[in-house]
């Protein structure tokens, strides 16, 4: 492994940045915070590696019969046009390695929010070797899902190989995978603690920050360089340019093959796909009754709590779904169907093997004085109870 220098902005408006240097594969690592220009400055001839949040990438996959490239890159757009909001000439999409299923993982950012990811580097004339989204950088284990919780507001879930996401502590019990036979692997600092409950950990590592986390072989294991296109370092833009020196007729041809290929792949396995999409949709409306369009729901239920909280509006519904949660972990035998905030109260659906649970959760309820419960209906029936409460501040 040669010298490697990672990078991640701490503050981007104070131009400051945590950075990890690692002379080789076995060598002690060297950490510290600083300006740009004085940590390009120590490290001249090191490989250079910008960590982007992950918020600001969609990452996903297309499956389409095309081998080369070149010609790959050029489908994958029109591919992902329905999955995106923004128009897609706005949009940096890049390519991942093939998987061993045919999928390709693709990332997609603005260019925008690209080209003010390089500029400080530009203004520097130092070329990044590699920008890659932090989530990618945590460690892959097909049997795991690995958690960071190194900020207090922000946890980091790897799910795949070429997929993660990143989220709040409050979001992380609704997002996190619900399959039970991966179990977790946890990196998290002394000041923040993910809410995992019950879930199954393979392991737990106390951190300082997200670059103690990195290692040598986290670039080859995250495989995912944003630096492809018109955004690749000089030296390897003018070899991409020659390639895309083909016909247009032929390249417009080889799109149209593409995408009739995945609308049938799309037909076929459609059937498979309904049921789960409903639910999560249902789901998702009964959080989110606002969104009437929805297009990928990770990403519009990260941006909708963003605007919740730039708002302002956040400061009801999570303090109270944060204060009503361990008055309903403390009841074995109840669990939550959907969730809903309405005009400064917070409605819940649970379903239940009897009501004797429903009267130990009022018990519970009756023992907080900032917190008050309304039994809306309660029915039982063959297979099991069916309650609605409400839920208000005292």
């Amino acid at each position: 492994m040669r010298e490697t220098l990672f990078m991640v902005s701490s503050d981007a408006e104070a131009d400051r940045y945590a950075w990890k240097y690692l002379a080789s594969r076995d060598a002690e690592a060297v950490h510290g915070e600083g300006d740009c220009a004085t940590v390009l400055g120590s490290y001249p001839s090191a490989r250079l590696v910008v960590l982007v949040p992950a918020e600001a990438v969609y990452l996903t996959t297309v499956k389409l019969p095309i081998r080369q490239t070149q010609r790959l890159a050029q489908a994958v757009p029109y591919a992902l046009e329905d999955r995106v909001a923004d128009d897609i000439d706005e949009l940096h999409f890049a390519l991942g390695a093939r998987q061993a299923d045919g999928s390709t993982p693709v990332a997609v950012v603005s260019h925008a929010q690209m080209e003010a990811w390089l500029l400080p580097f530009a203004e520097l004339g130092r070329q990044p070797d590699w920008v890659v989204p932090d989530v990618l950088t945590l460690p892959f284990d097909a049997d795991r899902v690995t958690i960071c919780h190194a900020e207090q507001q922000r946890i980091l879930v790897r799910t795949a190989s070429a997929g993660g996401f990143c989220c709040p502590p409050e979001m992380l019990d609704i997002l996190l995978p619900a399959d039970s036979a991966q179990t977790l692997q946890v990196f998290s600092t002394a000041q923040a603690q993910p809410p995992l409950g019950e879930r199954v950990l393979a392991g737990q590592e106390k951190i300082d920050n997200l670059l103690d986390v990195l290692n040598g072989d986290c670039l080859s294991a995250a495989g995912m360089n944003l630096l492809q296109g018109q955004h690749a370092p000089q030296r390897a833009s003018a070899q991409w340019l020659r390639a895309l020196r083909l016909p247009a007729a032929l390249a417009a041809s080889w799109i149209l093959l593409a995408t009739a290929v995945l609308l049938v792949n799309n037909q076929q396995q459609q059937r498979a796909l309904d049921e789960l999409f409903a639910r999560s949709e249902a789901t998702f409306r009964q959080a989110f009754p606002d969104q009437t369009r929805i297009v990928d729901m990770r990403l519009q239920a990260q941006q909708a709590l963003a605007k919740l909280r730039s708002s302002g509006k956040s400061q009801g519904f999570l303090p109270l779904l944060s204060e009503s949660a361990p008055q309903l972990a403390k009841v074995p035998g109840l669990k939550l169907e959907s969730m809903q905030y309405r005009d400064g109260s917070l409605y819940l659906s649970l379903s239940g093997s009897d009501l004797q649970a429903l009267e130990r959760l009022r018990a519970e309820f009756a023992s907080s004085r900032a917190l008050a419960l309304e039994v809306q209906s309660a029915q039982a029936g063959t297979e099991g109870v069916q309650i609605r409460l409400k839920v208000d501040k005292v």
